[in-house]
């Protein structure tokens, strides 16, 4: 994904993902932090978010690593660390995954969505029919009230189909 990403980028998009690194690095190098506040948001101006976090952590990871090797007390740190180090190591793996498995547009807060399944012949589901709106919330009786009309029309749709239209039963 990472690499079919970076690859598919025309070349100058190619130069300018390549000058936001060096522009991260540059911010590091000067204020000793930084490096993921500059680098993910001007990214994503290339690529997508997880891909983005992906150059980002990877780049990191090596970098951090060179570091610790060059004190020469890296089994020491590590003794007296690990305490944070693990929580942070499975915090990185749940956060990965997440990143990489929730529709963002699940993050939108008040928008809501009612969906029915229009069923075709066969009991195949080619479709469904949803509502989609903004509100801050919605009323139980408002959600029944658009699942009913929903279903009502996933019904008419998989009549005219030659399906199981009779969905108000369920």
């Amino acid at each position: 994904m990472v690499t079919q990403a970076v690859l598919g980028l025309p070349i100058a998009a190619l130069v300018a993902l390549f000058a936001v690194f060096v522009f991260g690095g540059l911010v590091k190098g000067v204020t000793g932090v930084g490096l993921p506040l500059v680098l993910v948001p001007l990214a994503t101006q290339f690529v997508p978010v997880p891909v983005a976090v992906a150059l980002v952590s990877v780049s990191m990871v090596v970098t951090n690593i060179q570091q610790s090797m060059e004190g020469g007390r890296t089994v020491r740190a590590a003794e007296q660390l690990w305490p944070i180090m693990l929580p942070l190591a499975v915090g990185g793996v749940i956060g990965t995954h997440l990143l990489l498995t929730i529709d963002r547009q699940e993050l939108n807060l008040g928008v809501w969505c009612v969906a029915a399944p229009i069923l075709g012949a066969r009991q195949t589901q080619p479709a469904a029919v949803s509502v989609s709106a903004y509100r801050p919330r919605l009323e139980a009786a408002e959600e029944e009230r658009l699942g009913k009309l929903v279903i009502a029309a996933a019904s008419r749709i998989s009549d005219r189909l030659g399906g199981l239209g009779n969905m108000v039963s369920w």
